[in-house]
């Protein structure tokens, strides 16, 4: 069959200085986020001819380096794009904006097995299928219009209906690049005139993507009076692309089009589904993939295995614990004042525990406040990466054996950023379960090494010097002794 060489099939994929080998990225497990884009990737290039990436050196260095994705070109563009990740729709409309010649850009979770027919290879505008909206759609505009007053003309005319349309962007773009220019700039406009490309613009309850991409689209169409020719000829209400219709995988080669939508990545079922459909037609894309995943697939625990081969830039890392980190910020942000003043009430009882003599101290219950969290450094990370962060952190506890540990507190920033070796954080792990600081004394003494335990108060003082640590930095809450 010949393949078509006029329409470009382009494709976008913004990684935000996440790693590919670690996030799931909405998937049950990034395994199958890549074999997503390896099958996505393949099927499209089997008809086309020209296929291209825009990405950053993460994507590149994955899809395109270890994977060998067979891509015309792999563009890295969106290395230092400023934009919070959930706003992940502005990467794609920067791709639509800089095309140059008639494209369909599909979407990493779709999948076109065949060759579209001539009638959407060449109309002037094309999308994967119109969407009807539900009263989801009605709240979310109805809380961005009170945030966001400015509009476009087009939104203001579509928001008299009863409720304004929009177009699945699974797959889109056609011939009429004039149209799709001024489509782009007006969204790239709005985004940035409401700040919603400022790493500080987080709305959890509001799907900006589907606001500025697919319903302004729907707008400006309708507002130009553009026809727009879908793959699906019917519509789909938003809340209703079912797994028989749009993710079964025993259906792959007789569909237009699959497209594993929003819920449908955490289908245990649609997962292994993708997986058989890539080893059936690529297996070779298969084997790299599952090489890569050696703690996931035991076998491939060896020096053979592709994932040994990953060795991230310093740079990389040090933006994937920022983006870790900010993450987590964010969802601390709903910790009430007065529940932060309580636990830092309950860490400050600890000076009453650390001027108490031993036999009293074993009374007092303590636990370890209840939203620390861990950040485990990948074993790809260079040496000289985890040792970066670690003198950033604390010049002083730049060690192997250390961890680091964050906690949301009531003063300063918000929250706190630490090191603790390993007799600290055992602390914090047996304390996650108040329990008397008898309990915790007998337990980390048996845990230390026999010259230690056998020396009974150098064993006592280096507990303690862990203790004061951790109440210091208030990662410890103690309940007065009940015998006094």
């Amino acid at each position: 069959m010949q393949k078509n060489i006029s329409l470009n099939m382009v494709q976008t994929l913004w990684t935000a200085h996440k790693s590919l080998l670690e996030d799931s990225f909405g998937w049950l497990h990034p395994q199958f986020h890549l074999m997503s884009w390896a099958l996505s990737c393949l099927s499209l290039k089997k008809n086309y001819e020209n296929v291209v990436l825009y990405t950053d050196e993460e994507g590149k260095h994955i899809l395109g380096d270890i994977l060998h994705l067979p891509y015309s070109d792999i563009k890295v563009v969106y290395q230092d794009l400023e934009c919070p990740p959930q706003h992940w729709a502005y990467a794609k409309i920067k791709t639509y904006s800089a095309q140059l010649k008639p494209f369909l850009h599909v979407d990493g979770d779709v999948f076109i097995s065949r060759r579209l027919d001539r009638c959407i290879e060449s109309a002037p505008l094309v999308a994967q299928n119109l969407e009807k909206a539900s009263s989801y759609y009605e709240r979310m505009i109805e809380r961005i219009i009170k945030r966001h007053p400015y509009l476009p003309v087009c939104f203001t005319k579509e928001l008299h209906s009863a409720l304004p349309g929009s177009y699945n962007a699974g797959v889109i773009g056609g011939n009429d690049l004039g149209f799709i220019h001024d489509y782009s700039m007006l969204a790239i406009s709005y985004i940035r005139r409401n700040h919603l490309d400022k790493c500080n613009c987080v709305s959890e309850d509001i799907n900006y993507n589907i606001w500025f991409e697919q319903m302004l689209f729907y707008a400006l169409a309708k507002d130009r009076q553009k026809e727009v020719t879908t793959i699906f000829p019917d519509s789909v209400q938003d809340n209703g692309y079912t797994y028989s219709e749009f993710c079964d995988f025993y259906k792959y080669d007789h569909s237009i089009l699959l497209h594993i939508i929003g819920g449908h990545k955490q289908n245990e079922r649609v997962c292994n589904m993708l997986a058989k459909t890539l080893l059936r037609k690529y297996p070779d894309y298969y084997w790299r993939i599952i090489g890569l995943f050696p703690e996931r697939n035991s076998r491939f625990c060896n020096k053979e295995s592709g994932r040994d081969k990953v060795v991230p830039s310093i740079r990389r890392c040090m933006a994937e614990y920022e983006n870790a980190l900010s993450q987590k910020v964010r969802e601390w942000k709903v910790l009430s004042k007065k529940e932060l003043f309580r636990l830092e009430r309950g860490n400050a009882e600890s000076l009453l525990f650390l001027n108490a003599d031993l036999d009293h101290q074993r009374h007092y219950v303590m636990g370890s406040i209840p939203y620390i969290s861990y950040f485990e450094m990948p074993d790809t990370w260079p040496e000289e990466a985890m040792h970066l962060l670690k003198r950033r952190i604390d010049r002083e506890k730049d060690r192997p054996d250390y961890t680091i540990v964050w906690s949301p507190c009531l003063l300063g920033k918000g929250y706190r950023e630490l090191l603790v070796n390993n007799v600290s954080y055992n602390i914090l792990r047996l304390c996650e379960k108040e329990r008397p600081y008898g309990e915790v004394y007998d337990t980390i003494i048996r845990l230390l090494p026999p010259e230690w335990q056998g020396d009974k108060y150098r064993g006592y003082r280096l507990v303690m010097k862990s203790m004061e640590y951790l109440f210091y930095h208030g990662l410890l809450y103690v309940k007065d002794d009940p015998d006094t």
